[in-house]
């Protein structure tokens, strides 16, 4: 059987014994009616508006997903700006019973799971009782519930107020650590965290990542439920197809995972994965949906210079085609063609982003690497690059001229991201040049409430550096592998640190993860599993997604840390020695002129550069010469050279 939730020890919570009750939500749990009555409820809202706008289905269908309808129909009348009589909620009822009649359905396999569930059940629900019974009844599962049945009408509080699930634990003479709840609303959900009681979050895929933010452990088959209850019950470490990304959340709701790829990889590199591993179908499509712009999976795409010129040389024609050659010189084509990448991507990710309210589905485009020591440039690139696009991050290098640069513009309203960082000086540095910036935008009436920003730590670069290794022998130290991930790590921590005193709303970006191979043949990846107990996003590329799907398939799921990591004694001591390490660990130990003369930035810097020639050179072969040399190339050869072409 493929599990479709995440079993293990909840936060503050130790392995679990057998749970003593079980208490089922009803609407969109027992029967699938949530969406019958929201869908009506929607509908005769919408009908009395006359002009003005109108309630999206989809969107309020979740957002009232569990409350009470007084409270949703207060809401709605604000929105709408219209006055509902108290007839409108008796007119509702109605109609949503008579929809109910005629198209309610039990949850699929619930009835299994009845029949089989030796364990103490019962239905506790914001629904009215005679509704909950009529539902039940329509669909054979009164006889189970009969005598079992709490409706926060009788007691006059609704979810997210705990009282009905405590109620019911009194009546069973249960304590809340006890029970264990089966839901499918955030608020149901926000109710048993309340009355710390364990949650299971019952829906399709596409809501597990809502569910396990609020703080459920999500599954989407009823019938795997007994098998779920089970493993609570051995207080199992098994992690089923709930992904990596739920994992992390269950740490810290706000952390993130980013594509870190040109969007138009995605979908190759799916079908990759389900061709490779056609068993963890499962976990692919929990990690990588249909496409960027679902509500799971990842939240927003990083790309780079090199990224972007692999993706346009990948399909040279498909990009090239669409500019006229001969009216562009290299230079522009470049340019254009840069563009063309990032906006396409923007446009796939634009729906993610209007439906998270901007939280989600940015895309990084990163300015010419040619110009890191250049402010002016710098700033004036950005800004192409933020009119592309609403949801285009723009990504500029730290240093001291980039710093100047994520100044101006933050002023502006521009959303950032603050790449080749290896110290913490430079995410102080960081967070110092948004907060001006933000000071400044405030100043001139520019709204950054809806901006993003991060920086990024390029983690699995720093410790590979030849200057790091160089110091070491020269100091007599010999550095395992799990020194220099120590040393990484290390730095993160103080970064954390760093972030989480700031009142910039700024988070740390992981990059550059890599994955390791010990003795043994095993794979494994510190950069994923000693990290993000707070608040992180990560880059993830196709590479390291492979590694996850690999184990998932192999029962070996990776998990983030569940607890702090504590450096060994020895191996702070033989890293304190190192200059390089200093300079990176402690704050304030290299100067702003020095973040480009950091060996990792300039070696990060010289790739991206490296990529920047590459695209400059397709272009200069695929553009019309505007201005003939004067001299012929053999003039030239045979004047260096001494040779003819």
């Amino acid at each position: 059987m493929c599990l479709s939730a995440a079993i293990g020890e909840l936060p503050e919570q130790g392995a679990t014994t057998l749970p003593k009750l079980v208490i089922f939500d009803c609407d969109g749990v027992l029967v699938q009616s949530e969406e019958i009555t929201l869908s009506v409820l929607i509908a005769m809202l919408n009908a009395q508006v006359q002009n003005g706008k109108t309630l999206d289905s989809a969107y309020f269908i979740e957002h009232f997903r569990g409350r009470k309808i007084a409270n949703c129909l207060r809401e709605a009348e604000q929105l709408l700006g219209i006055y509902l009589t108290p007839q409108f909620e008796e007119d509702f009822r109605v109609r949503a019973l008579e929809a109910l009649t005629l198209n309610v359905k039990a949850t699929d396999g619930i009835l299994d799971v009845l029949n089989v569930l030796e364990i103490p059940y019962c239905v506790a629900s914001s629904a009215p009782r005679n509704k909950i019974e009529q539902c039940l009844r329509l669909v054979g599962l009164l006889p189970y519930f009969e005598g079992r049945i709490f409706s926060c009408y009788e007691l006059g509080r609704w979810k997210p107020d705990p009282l009905v699930f405590l109620t019911a634990c009194e009546t069973y003479n249960v304590e809340p650590c006890d029970a264990l709840v089966i839901e499918d609303s955030v608020t149901g959900i926000q109710a048993a965290v309340a009355a710390t009681i364990q949650v299971l979050g019952f829906g399709p895929v596409s809501r597990h990542r809502i569910l396990a933010e609020a703080g459920a452990l999500p599954f989407a088959d009823m019938r795997e439920l007994p098998t779920l209850i089970d493993q609570v019950t051995q207080g199992a470490s098994v992690v089923g197809t709930l992904g990596y990304i739920e994992r992390l959340k269950r740490n810290d709701p706000c952390s993130e995972v980013w594509w870190d790829s040109s969007p138009v990889v995605y979908a190759p590199y799916k079908k990759h994965l389900l061709d490779k591993y056609p068993a963890a179908a499962a976990h692919i499509e929990q990690l990588m949906p249909q496409d960027l712009s679902q509500p799971w999976g990842f939240s927003s795409v990083t790309t780079n210079p090199r990224l972007v010129t692999a993706a346009i040389l990948d399909k040279k024609e498909y990009w090239s085609s669409r500019f006229n050659l001969a009216s562009l010189s290299p230079g522009e084509l470049r340019k254009q063609l840069y563009n063309e990448v990032i906006a396409e991507g923007a446009s796939t990710l634009k729906p993610l982003w209007v439906q998270s309210a901007q939280a989600d589905g940015w895309i990084c485009a990163q300015v010419d690497p040619s110009d890191v020591r250049c402010t002016e440039r710098m700033t004036a690139r950005g800004l192409e690059l933020h009119r592309l696009a609403a949801n285009v991050m723009v990504k500029v290098p730290g240093s001291q001229e980039g710093f100047a640069t994520i100044e101006h513009l933050v002023a502006q309203g521009v959303s950032v991201n603050i790449t080749f960082c290896f110290t913490v000086s430079q995410f102080q540095a960081g967070i110092q040049a948004i907060e001006r910036g933000i000071a400044s935008a405030r100043r001139n009436g520019v709204d950054t409430g809806r901006c993003k920003y991060v920086i990024t730590f390029m983690i699995g670069r720093f410790s590979c550096q030849p200057e790091f290794a160089l110091q070491a022998a020269e100091r007599g130290l010999a550095l395992g592998p799990e020194d220099m991930r120590w040393a990484e790590l290390m730095i993160y921590q103080q970064i954390q640190a760093l972030v989480a005193g700031s009142k910039v709303p700024v988070k740390t970006l992981l990059s550059s993860i890599k994955v390791d191979v010990d003795e043994r043949g095993h794979k494994h990846c510190w950069h994923l599993e000693k990290t993000g107990l707070t608040t992180t996003c990560y880059t993830l590329t196709p590479d390291v997604v492979e590694f996850l799907i690999e184990r998932e398939s192999h029962g070996k799921p990776v998990a983030p840390a569940r607890e702090p990591q504590q450096v060994p004694a020895e191996t702070f001591a033989r890293l304190i020695r190192i200059p390089y390490f200093c300079e990176a660990y402690f704050i304030d130990s290299i100067e702003p002129y020095d973040f480009g003369n950091h060996e990792a930035f300039i070696n990060a810097c010289n790739e991206a550069n490296s990529a920047h020639r590459r695209l400059t050179d397709y272009c200069v072969r695929l553009c019309p010469v505007a201005k003939p040399f004067a001299r012929s190339l053999n003039a030239i050869l045979a004047a260096e050279y001494g040779v003819l072409a």
